[in-house]
């Protein structure tokens, strides 16, 4: 069974004493540099590496090589 999802929904809850356009700026400038946001905006792969007991583990499927 494949598992998924759909979306992935973030939610910002900010107070401070600053104008509305300098908080829009900075969550702005905050989301392009999110490392997170942009792994699950844009397909990239994923790359497993086991280690049992210090010695390398091969899974069909999950490891590479």
């Amino acid at each position: 069974m494949e598992l998924g999802c759909t979306a992935v929904r973030t939610h910002y809850v900010v107070e401070l004493n600053e104008p509305r356009e300098n908080v829009a700026g900075l969550i702005r400038v905050a989301k392009k540099g999110c490392f997170a946001e942009s792994v699950v905006q844009a397909e990239v792969p994923l790359i497993s590496t086991i280690e049992v007991n210090e010695k390398p583990l091969s899974l069909e499927g999950i490891t590479r090589g």
